[in-house]
C-alpha cells in the first residue's frame, strides 16, 4: 500500500493520512492478519507500528507523544505493573486532545481536514510541553527573556483559520510564511531541509551516558521493578555494539534513570 511505502522510507505525514483512513476501513480480522504479518517480518519496524495503531482504532498523528515504539515498549514494562495500571499505550494521551478537537469541530459546524487537527495538536501538545517548556527553562538559566511574537493570540487566531490547501502547498510546509520571506532571506535558507532541535547526541555523551546505565540499571530495575532488567540491559549491549539506530532510547533510558534517581529514590 502506498502509504505502508511513505511510512517505511519517511514520507510526508499528512499525505498519507488518506492511505490510513481507508486501511483503517477494511474488516478488523484483515488488519489484525496483515499486522500478524508484518509483526514476523519486521516486528520493530515505522510500518508495524502504524499497522498496531491501525488495529487498535488510533489515530494515525502522535506528534511528540512517544519514546519508544509501542510494541518495544511493552518488552521493557513488566506484565504485573500493565495489569496494575491497566493502560500504557501512549496514545492514551492523545486521545484526550483528539477528543477536545472534535468537539471544537461539532461546535464551529466546519469541515475541519486532518492538517487542521495536525495544527490543532501542535498548538495544544507539542508547542507547550516541548518547545516553550525547554525555551524558558533554557532562557532564564541563562537569564534571557524569551518572546515567541509568533504565539501572539491574534496572530494564532489568523493562522488556523487559514485553509488547509494553503499551508500546504506542493508538500512545502508553512508555505505562506516562506513566501512571504522570499525578497529577505535568501532561498538556500528558506527552503533548506528541516532540521529541527536535534543535538548530536553520540558524540556529546555517549560514552558518558554508557558508563552510567551500566552502573545504575541493575539498581534502577530492583527499586522500580515494573521495568524488566534483561529486557533493558539487553538494550544497551545493543546500543554498546555500535548500534547508532538505539542512540536515542539511550538517551531516553538515562534520563529516565536519572529522573527516578533525583526525584523519587
Amino acid at each position: 500500500m502506498n502509504f505502508l511505502q511513505g511510512i517505511a522510507t519517511g514520507g510526508n505525514i499528512s499525505s498519507y493520512s488518506l492511505w490510513y483512513d481507508r486501511y483503517s476501513k477494511m474488516p478488523q480480522f484483515i488488519r489484525e492478519m496483515i499486522l500478524t504479518g508484518g509483526k514476523l517480518i519486521k516486528p520493530n519496524s515505522n510500518v508495524v507500528e502504524m499497522l498496531s495503531r491501525s488495529a487498535k482504532g488510533q489515530d494515525f498523528f502522535w506528534l511528540g507523544a512517544r519514546s519508544f515504539k509501542e510494541a518495544t515498549k511493552a518488552k521493557f514494562i513488566s506484565d504485573a505493573f500493565r495489569d496494575r495500571v491497566g493502560v500504557t499505550d501512549s496514545y492514551s494521551v492523545i486521545q484526550n486532545y483528539r477528543e477536545s478537537f472534535e468537539k471544537a469541530r461539532e461546535a464551529s459546524g466546519r469541515k475541519f481536514s486532518y492538517t487542521d487537527w495536525m495544527c490543532y495538536l501542535g498548538m495544544k501538545f507539542i508547542v507547550p510541553n516541548y518547545y516553550l517548556y525547554r525555551m524558558d527553562h533554557l532562557g532564564m538559566a541563562n537569564s534571557i527573556e524569551i518572546r515567541s511574537p509568533f504565539l501572539d493570540y491574534e496572530f494564532v487566531n489568523m493562522a488556523l483559520s487559514v485553509s488547509a490547501s494553503q499551508k500546504l502547498v506542493h508538500n512545502e510546509p508553512k508555505y505562506i510564511l516562506k513566501k512571504s520571506l522570499e525578497g529577505i532571506l535568501p532561498h538556500e535558507i528558506l527552503y533548506r531541509k528541516k532540521m529541527g532541535f536535534c543535538v548530536p547526541i553520540r558524540e556529546w555523551a555517549g560514552d558518558i551516558m554508557i558508563d552510567y546505565i551500566e552502573k545504575n540499571l541493575k539498581t534502577f530495575c530492583d527499586i522500580h521493578p515494573q521495568f524488566r532488567y534483561d529486557e533493558l540491559n539487553q538494550l544497551l549491549k545493543q546500543l554498546k555494539a555500535g548500534d547508532e539506530a538505539s542512540v536515542n532510547k539511550l538517551w531516553t533510558l538515562y534520563f529516565l534513570i536519572a529522573w527516578f534517581k533525583r526525584w523519587l529514590d
